[in-house]
């Protein structure tokens, strides 16, 4: 029955794997697929060197990234034909299946850089295996090396010896060579909340007319072209009204069903009642010279990791900033424009450069509030260099991310949302 067992296995084990992301603090996990050699026979003859003594097996894998000294890892392995100790000095030759669990005590993270091409590790756990209707624990202790081929994927080697735990101390070795490759994940998944600070902006908004300068706008001055008080609504003083008349500050104008208190008309507009008038439409104010170039310079200080598309979180500070910007200037959309240099194949670059355009899209809608409506965004490759494709510095030119504010008819009615 055991063989029987495996396949269930495996697709648990996949499973497993498709639910999980990437490596590394940035990209938290990897999957892997490997083949492995076990030894029964040199332990219990003293032969470790023999090389005819290792049954072939596969082994798959989940690695997630724990903290900077550790990893952890659940493997299954299954060889299908192993030579498997049932007493002292009897084997059998039957199918094995091996699950463990480790922890990889590492080098990159700690004394070596995170990223190093070349990392050895340190590996304990705890595992178990079955085979001819034996179940058997041990722990595991060994050691390893991964190679990085590229950013997302590696080639790893790897030994342990598994001490036999229980009154059968058949001990073993198991040696393993294969790849290990990161799955996608969300970018911004991991960043911190980074705490946005707003300075509110008052609403600018247009003062009526008032043509003759009287403090009575011309809409409810009954005189628009002669000064006069606000208890004449305008007009200049009947020079045949008494003292008393004139005094009068609190007369009342009969409006339908309404009085209006004319002594609130000689007090001073202030310009949050000024919406209230029919004919007071919002206005918005153009970008100053000043926010202008902060949007330039944020064009020259958005980054992207090596041949990625994944944002630095310096960028991210960066487009804190524009979606700012955007949230003070709701007249204007935004047009996002991915470029590379020429360096690698024209598809791949435009790719590349439609990728990143997007992800900074995505980073203002998603993580700041931007409406999706007013940000568009698109690639170009390397169809539009600004620097010498031949020079260094040219070709640090040409991978950008370019920044466009366009007007927009829709948010000149004052719609004010993000």
């Amino acid at each position: 029955m055991a063989k029987y067992a495996f396949p269930y296995l495996a697709v648990i084990g996949l499973l497993f794997n498709l639910n999980i992301y990437a490596q590394t603090s940035k990209s938290r996990y990897m999957a892997g697929l490997s083949a492995t050699f076990m030894d029964y026979q040199g332990n219990l003859t003293g032969n470790f060197v023999q090389y005819k003594t290792f049954d072939p097996g596969i082994s798959f894998g989940a690695h997630a990234y724990l903290n900077k000294l550790m990893n952890v890892s659940l493997i299954s392995s299954f060889v299908p034909e192993a030579t498997y100790p049932i007493a002292r000095d009897q084997f059998t030759g039957t199918s094995l299946i091996d699950v463990s669990t480790m922890a990889q005590f590492k080098s990159n993270g700690t004394f070596m850089d995170e990223t190093a091409s070349v990392a050895p590790y340190l590996v304990t756990g705890f595992g178990l295996n079955s085979a001819s209707n034996n179940v058997r624990f041990y722990v595991p202790a060994g050691l390893g090396v991964r190679f990085q081929l590229s950013e997302n994927f590696n080639f790893q080697l790897q030994s342990v010896y598994k001490v036999a735990l229980g009154k059968n101390k058949f001990q073993h070795v198991a040696h393993s060579a294969g790849f290990v490759f990161a799955l996608p994940s969300n970018p911004y998944k991991e960043q911190k909340p980074i705490k946005e600070t707003q300075e509110e902006v008052p609403a600018i908004v247009q003062v009526p007319i008032d043509t003759d300068n009287d403090g009575v706008a011309d809409r409810d001055d009954f005189c628009p072209e002669e000064k006069g008080p606000a208890a004449f609504l305008g007009c200049p003083e009947d020079p045949n009204a008494s003292k008393e008349e004139i005094a009068d500050n609190t007369l009342e104008l009969e409006q339908g069903n309404e009085m209006v208190d004319i002594q609130q008309m000689k007090d001073p507009i202030e310009p949050q009642h000024l919406n209230a008038f029919s004919d007071a439409k919002p206005v918005h104010q153009k970008i100053t010279k000043e926010d202008l170039a902060k949007l330039e310079n944020a064009m020259d200080n958005i980054y992207f990791e090596k041949a990625s598309d994944q944002l630095t979180p310096e960028s991210l500070t960066v487009l804190d900033q524009v979606a700012g910007l955007l949230k003070k200037y709701p007249q204007y959309d935004l047009q996002v424009l991915g470029h590379t240099d020429n360096t690698g194949g024209q598809n791949n670059n435009l790719v590349l450069s439609i990728k990143r355009a997007f992800n900074v899209k995505y980073y203002l809608v998603y993580d700041k509030g931007v409406r999706l409506s007013r940000i568009t965004s698109d690639g170009y490759s390397s169809v539009a260099p600004l620097g010498d494709n031949t020079t260094v510095s040219g070709r640090a030119k040409n991978r950008r991310v370019e920044l466009k504010l366009i007007e927009s008819d829709k948010n000149k009615v004052g719609y004010q949302s993000n």
